[in-house]
């Protein structure tokens, strides 16, 4: 077996892991010729390395029966080890007579995988929770080299949110700030963290940390004045991943991304901007973009995935696949390929690595996850191929006076767009890149009749979105892509 080997793949099948009905498998990272990833919410950590295959099943945490892990991808690797993170339950615990889960056993950790001797540690361990509470997970690590230490980020619970470091070896852990965030990224040498609404919270407005790496001070900055490409408000609160990306920091929303040098340190960046992606309206799912998964460096760009959301607890069709992967790189965005519910991506040197789950967690007790996972491998030449075809259920209602899409058509070939009104409308679409400035997309009007419209999108190349005059409850807007 040579070092990028990986014996199994899955499928792994339904297991009794009480939590909130459908995990995945998170944490895919790939560092030095070794391979981890967690498989929730069976509570089991995998690691390959060399030929070797570690299966680590949370027992420093608690006694069994365990389930969660982790489901925001936290992990890291620095030299010859390996961090992983995020939160199990140890023992999990099932109230058969009110036919929930408690939180009473449940632990956000970190852990460290020396991958010289394949052992396994643990750093850092808080909780347990309480019955409908529990301590905020550890959903991103990153490393300072500066410092030759961890950052840690705590964002989805109902305390302990923050920012904290601690050293290498886990003796000596620092609180930074108490404010909930889910992921954080250096930029331009400074650290920055994406404010993340969790249960309770509130913002007012899309916002970051900002800290000086010397002082440790923080101070926030919000995007509430940032206009979009296409001229209508922002959407989304909680920034659920930041990346940088051509001396830009690329901060994600769940239907879009803010664009530009929020630190208003550097004058070669333009004022940020919001790009709008896969905003779907009523009576479609919405899709989330890098909320459970980072976007991960690749041939100089970025891979983002895209999928259904999970946080609204409803069974609502997804627009279109469950799972979307889009590469971007400065001004261009294509979809590269379609699945079902995407969980975890790694960049390996002859692969993509991509987990794939067969269902959302729906944010209901139950005792059994019920899910299939799985990793796909695809070739790094995916970027240059053609798109998959797709069709896109954008809307089943049209209201709100909402701008729906923000769908790349780079590299389709043929599109076209099918629109069913009740009475006649004016259909507004624009077109935009990641680096069209505010309110600069062209645009185009469309006069549409009462009935089904169809209309050829040939004539564009880039992201649209959709606009319509007037509202209309059993409207409905379609996209067929091939």
């Amino acid at each position: 077996m040579n070092p990028l080997d990986i014996p199994y793949m899955g499928p792994y099948y339904p297991s009794y892991a009480p939590e909130w009905s459908s995990g995945g498998i998170y944490g895919l990272h790939y560092h030095k010729g070794a391979l981890l990833y967690t498989v929730a919410f069976d509570a089991l950590t995998i690691i390959y390395h060399k030929g070797r295959v570690k299966e680590y099943r949370y027992e420093l945490i608690g006694e069994p029966p365990r389930s969660g892990g982790d489901t925001y991808g936290a992990a890291a690797g620095v030299d010859d080890t390996l961090f992983f993170g995020g939160w199990v339950h140890a023992p999990a615990h099932y109230d058969v007579a009110k036919r929930k889960i408690t939180f009473h056993h449940k632990y956000s950790h970190l852990h460290r995988i020396d991958l010289r001797d394949m052992e396994v540690s643990l750093m850092y361990k808080d909780g347990p929770g309480l019955e409908d509470s529990w301590s905020a997970e550890v959903s991103d690590i990153l490393y300072n080299p500066v410092e030759d230490s961890l950052i840690l980020f705590r964002g989805d619970g109902h305390f302990g949110h923050g920012v904290y470091t601690l050293d290498r070896e886990g003796r000596r852990v620092v609180r930074l700030s108490s404010t909930p965030v889910l992921r954080g990224t250096f930029f331009l040498d400074q650290l920055i963290a994406g404010v993340f609404c969790p249960p309770g919270f509130t913002v007012p407005a899309p916002s970051l940390q900002i800290f000086d790496m010397e002082n440790k001070e923080a101070r926030i900055t919000r995007y509430d004045t940032v206009a979009s490409a296409d001229g209508s408000p922002p959407e989304g609160k909680s920034i659920v991943a930041l990346s940088p990306l051509r001396n830009k920091l690329y901060a994600f929303v769940d239907d879009g991304i803010f664009v530009g040098d929020p630190t208003g340190t550097y004058n070669w960046n333009p004022d940020s901007v919001f790009i709008r992606l896969f905003a779907t309206g009523e009576g479609v799912a919405r899709y989330s973009l890098c909320r459970r998964v980072k976007a991960v460096n690749f041939g100089g760009g970025l891979l983002v995935p895209v999928t259904k959301s999970d946080i609204e607890n409803s069974p609502t069709p997804a627009a279109s696949a469950s799972g979307i992967l889009l590469f971007i790189d400065d001004s261009y965005t294509k979809i590269i390929h379609a699945s079902g519910r995407i969980t975890g991506l790694a960049a390996t040197p002859d692969s993509i690595l991509l987990a794939t789950a067969s269902s959302e967690n729906t944010q209901t007790s139950t005792r059994i996850d019920y899910c299939f996972k799985q990793i796909l491998k695809l070739p790094h030449d995916i970027i240059n191929r053609n798109p998959p075809p797709i069709s896109l259920t954008v809307a089943k209602q049209i209201v709100n006076n909402e701008q729906l899409g923000g769908i790349p058509l780079t590299g389709y070939l043929k599109k076209r767009a099918v629109i069913t009104l009740s009475s006649d409308n004016r259909m507004i679409i624009r077109e935009y890149d990641l680096s069209t400035p505010q309110d600069g997309a062209d645009t185009e009007r469309y006069m549409l009749k009462k009935g089904r419209n169809e209309i050829s999108l040939d004539g564009f190349g880039r992201i649209v979105s959709f606009k319509f005059e007037k509202n209309d409850k059993t409207g409905s807007l379609y996209l067929y892509l091939a």
